[in-house]
């Protein structure tokens, strides 16, 4: 787990992730960040791409 969190931080401290780190300081959109990071393992570049990534997460979860 904490292996993760220290993947996620450092990939956060990427040279032009300031955008999507940005939208980390408010608390939902944090914790829609760390939930779509583990399944994708990757970080959106917006939040409109954070909010996709989400809502077809959850449809997939639905679904099964």
């Amino acid at each position: 787990m904490e292996a993760d969190a220290e993947s996620l931080w450092s990939q956060l401290q990427a040279t032009g992730k300031e955008r999507i780190k940005d939208l980390c300081r408010n608390p939902l959109r944090l914790t829609l960040l760390c939930a779509t990071w583990k399944v994708e393992n990757a970080l959106p570049e917006t939040m409109a791409e954070l909010y996709e990534i989400f809502v077809n997460f959850i449809y997939n979860w639905k679904g099964e």
